[in-house]
């Protein structure tokens, strides 16, 4: 019993490092600079998104998540996933990537592949990546964080039990 009393310390030190550390954001390789200002933007109407300053991509392991699965980001912009593929024969590739964000890019424009292992699957993400990349414009990452945001505000109200501006047409 006396050992167990040793060990309660140990485990209330290296808990916080158990939550903390998955959220760290990771560079992908090859993208060793950190991520500019995703406010700030240098960028015209209409300008390509390639054109002006460029973020770098970084991941983020979602910590809900029980397999490994990583979130991309390009700034603020949550752009794609690479993670392990449930289900999936183990002779099978296992790993799986999607590249693209919606709204702001058409059907068809996103895209997805398999892959044997983590690095081939980010290297084909960054290489879709800079595919999608190039036919972006600020107004198409404008328009998903619009969505961002908008979905934001109704969760919050939600939670506050407020009524939404249709519904207090409906109720007047």
């Amino acid at each position: 019993m006396t050992w167990l009393l040793w060990l309660l310390p140990l485990i209330a030190w290296l808990l916080p490092w158990l939550f903390i550390a998955p959220r760290i954001g990771v560079l992908l390789a090859g993208e060793m600079d950190p991520p500019d200002d995703p406010t700030k933007s240098t960028s015209r109407p209409g300008e390509l998104a390639e054109s002006r300053t460029m973020p770098a991509l970084t991941r983020r392991r979602d910590v809900e998540s029980r397999q490994e699965y990583w979130l991309i980001y390009y700034g603020d912009v949550h752009v794609g996933t690479i993670a392990v593929r449930s289900g999936i024969p183990h002779d099978q590739p296992q790993w799986g990537w999607r590249c693209g964000f919606c709204p702001g890019s058409l059907p068809g424009e996103c895209t997805t592949g398999t892959a044997v292992t983590f690095d081939q699957a980010r290297a084909a993400f960054q290489s879709a990546w800079r595919v999608f990349l190039s036919k972006r414009t600020e107004a198409d990452f404008d328009a998903w964080r619009d969505q961002r945001d908008r979905a934001a505000e109704r969760t919050r109200r939600f939670d506050r039990g407020e009524l939404m501006p249709h519904d207090r047409r409906v109720c007047a």
